[in-house]
């Protein structure tokens, strides 16, 4: 997901990844002796459900911005033909 979303920015992509991956081990670790039970699973269906919908928001942006690009790739150029190429065969 994170090659697709920042193609021209992998390496930075992927640090993003781990830093919030090594959060929340951290936080997990944090937590893990002064909250109790309940708290605990009301915390973790909390970010599971926010980032559900964050990943749902993601991937619609994305959607739409590569709608929005193969729409000004398929212009109209100024022998007034389109950039659509189309193979007879």
């Amino acid at each position: 997901m994170f090659a697709i979303y920042f193609e021209n920015n992998v390496a930075i992509a992927f640090s993003v990844k781990n830093f919030a991956t090594n959060l929340g081990i951290v936080a997990g670790t944090a937590w893990s002796t002064s909250l109790c039970i309940n708290v605990k699973i009301y915390i973790i269906f909390g970010l599971l459900l926010s980032s559900m919908v964050a990943y749902a928001a993601a991937e619609r942006l994305h959607q739409v911005r590569q709608s929005k690009t193969k729409t000004k790739s398929a212009s109209w150029r100024p022998d007034g033909e389109t950039n659509l190429s189309v193979s007879a065969g």
